[in-house]
């Protein structure tokens, strides 16, 4: 029987990868996806598509809006 600390280290280095790459958005979705955090086979692909789609929406928020002055 592991104890909690055991476990912890565990858990702590299969996500070595993605605390590693904590200063990389796109390559932490893949390490996550590689520590077994998804099982989607897609994970970070689809989470790099949504940040980099949310990126791009204050640009376009910003285009449409108006001011009354």
């Amino acid at each position: 029987v592991r104890s909690r600390r055991q476990r912890q280290m565990c858990i702590r280095d299969s996500y070595q990868g993605a605390l590693d790459a904590a200063d990389n958005p796109e390559q932490f979705a893949r390490e996550l996806q590689k520590a077994g955090y998804a099982t989607d086979p897609g994970y970070a692909k689809k989470i790099i598509s949504i940040a980099q789609q949310m990126q791009s929406t204050p640009q376009y928020a910003m285009a449409g809006r108006t001011t009354n002055l």
